[in-house]
């Protein structure tokens, strides 16, 4: 009976795979747009990948109901329909979604959706011919805990599964949170801890206070620096509400601001979302802070980015002593050295000052290095001062900025010491320091010449680590000129 159950199943999904191209719906059909807020599991190339804030559209026209892209691995662009009828929508299996020419090497291809559900662990035509859509109260919608949609070429491959839909309606318009007009914000400097490499950042946000209610825009910087979160004043505390909406990430994805606590078990990669963020105010000075960590997040179970113990504090542009930069250590290499050093956009005293106002060089051997466009390839001209922030691009070699005030530089000659001197200045007046000198080993470096052999052509992290390129953070490759290889996280 199982046999003869697999090759009816077969017959049904190559049966519906005889849909015309002609019959794809590639245009939005007529009728009520509605958004959602979609949770789903993919299945696509061996991989399982769990979903959430993805912005989908169901379009309503009488008891016609049409999905848009209902298989998320891909944008075909097309829509797929369903009929209403009372609390459930049945979507026909068959419907084709795509067609591919023969061409350029590639075969001819349709790609149609149809009903499916588990065979064991492994997602499976089901032979039904419709799959059914429950409809609650709420306008939610969702797909039966074991039911799925396929994606399955005309010869009945599965080239694609998703399950556990759960489309959750969302007004963009009314989800937007924004203080009330006519109030002025203050600007104040957000700092908090970088999450992938424990950095201290820094950056603008705007704060704008309507009695107890207090709106910052910014907190969640990564997809949203324009997004709104709104918190309520209690005594001493400020507490933020954990799933506000912050907008459209990407043209299709929901950005949220919730509050949470480093957890290395826990459900958003190493930490926990709570219902709040709280935050300790200070009536006196205006600031703000919290232990906990603020999660930008698509949807509830992706993480973006965490911003650890955040700190709000009022800003106002000064004249300012800046601190000291620090030096970070160095790797040698057979025919360079890298120097990490940070400058943080902090004056003396820790407060932010606007980096826009910093400029640095480097000092080697207490004297100013110039950077030469004979070793340094994206220079048009010697140069030995440098703007805050500024490098040789995202694919950069030698002049890396890496974080908020961190750099790595590749230098390609002898030197014993190094230091960086940085000058800020604000409303014409200027104030320049030095870190302290770092000592060098004797790298081995003779002059650069370009028409010097390769070297051994082997990677290595920036703590002068063998590493075959797949490893977290900068790897290198030792030649007589940089290459980056990988820069990830």
């Amino acid at each position: 009976m199982a046999k003869l159950s697999y090759w009816f199943q077969l017959g049904l999904v190559l049966a519906a795979s005889s849909a015309a191209a002609s019959d794809i719906v590639s245009d939005r059909p007529y009728g009520t747009e509605k958004t959602y807020d979609l949770t789903t599991q993919q299945i696509h190339g061996g991989e399982t990948y769990d979903f959430s804030g993805i912005l989908s559209s169901v379009v309503f026209d009488g008891d016609d109901v049409w999905f848009g892209n209902p298989i998320t691995a891909f944008g075909f662009g097309s829509w797929v329909k369903g009929q209403r009828q009372g609390n459930k929508i049945l979507v026909e299996s068959g419907q084709m979604i795509h067609h591919q020419d023969a061409g350029d090497g590639c075969p001819e291809l349709d790609v149609s959706v149809v009903s499916g559900s588990w065979l064991g662990d492994m997602p499976w035509p089901d032979g039904e011919e419709y799959a059914e859509f429950l409809v609650s109260g709420d306008g939610t919608i969702v797909l039966p805990e074991g039911k799925m949609l396929l994606a399955t070429d005309q010869y009945g491959s599965i080239l694609a599964s998703n399950n556990g839909y759960y489309f959750r309606p969302i007004d963009l318009e009314a989800a937007v949170c924004a203080p009330p007009s006519g109030l002025q914000p203050e600007e104040y400097c957000l700092h908090y801890r970088q999450s992938f490499f424990g950095e201290d950042m820094y950056r603008l946000v705007e704060l704008v206070k309507d009695g107890d209610a207090f709106y910052v825009k910014g907190l969640c910087g990564t997809y949203a620096p324009d997004g709104w979160c709104v918190g309520r004043r209690d005594g001493d505390y400020v507490r933020f509400a954990s799933g506000q909406y912050q907008g459209v990430a990407k043209e299709a994805f929901l950005d949220y601001m919730y509050g949470g606590r480093v957890d290395p078990l826990g459900s958003l990669d190493g930490h926990e979302p709570e219902r709040s963020l709280q935050f300790s105010y200070s009536s006196a000075t205006g600031e703000l802070a919290s232990s906990g960590v603020v999660l930008e997040t698509i949807g509830d179970r992706i993480l973006v980015d965490s911003y650890a113990e955040p700190e709000l504090k009022p800003y106002l542009p000064k004249e300012a002593v800046p601190a000291k930069p620090e030096m970070r250590g160095y790797t040698e290499y057979p025919d360079f050295t890298v120097v990490r050093f940070n400058i943080p956009p902090v004056d003396e005293n820790g407060d932010y000052i606007d980096p826009k106002g910093i400029v640095w060089r480097l000092m080697l051997d207490g004297e100013p290095y110039v950077f030469d466009p004979e070793v340094f390839g994206h220079l048009s001209e010697r140069k030995e001062v440098f703007a805050w922030g500024e490098c040789d691009g995202e694919k950069g070699v030698d002049i890396v900025f890496e974080s908020c005030g961190l750099y790595n530089i590749w230098l390609y000659e002898n030197f014993n010491t190094v230091a960086v001197e940085c000058t800020f200045t604000h409303d014409g007046k200027s104030h320049t320091v030095i870190s302290d000198a770092m000592e060098v080993g004797h790298a081995g470096i003779d002059s650069p010449d370009a028409s010097c052999p390769d070297g051994d052509g082997e990677a290595y992290t920036l703590d002068g680590i063998p590493a075959d390129g797949s490893a977290p953070g900068i790897v290198v490759e030792a030649r007589k000129r940089l290459k980056v290889l990988n820069k990830k996280p």
